[in-house]
């Protein structure tokens, strides 16, 4: 599963986003509970198709691990 949340600046936009559709609705039922209504759908709708039309996510690039010289030498620590 796709996380849509990776960096700070995706969480601010979604903040902002979220502030924005509530705020819309709210306009909307100030006005008549019908525009109100309306708006929640529509939103609703741009959202849903927002989100599905993304599709699957590509698969990551593998790298493959690098080659180690035959004279390397580790030292392992016990902790």
């Amino acid at each position: 599963m796709r996380n849509p949340v990776r960096s700070e600046a995706d969480a601010f936009r979604f903040v902002l986003l979220t502030i924005g559709y509530f705020a819309l609705i709210v306009i909307g039922s100030v006005i008549n509970s019908w525009a109100g209504l309306a708006v929640f759908l529509v939103l609703t709708g741009v959202a849903l198709w927002a989100v599905f039309r993304r599709g699957e996510p590509e698969a990551p690039v593998q790298q493959a691990a690098a080659e180690t010289p035959s004279d390397e030498r580790r030292v392992e620590l016990d902790a």
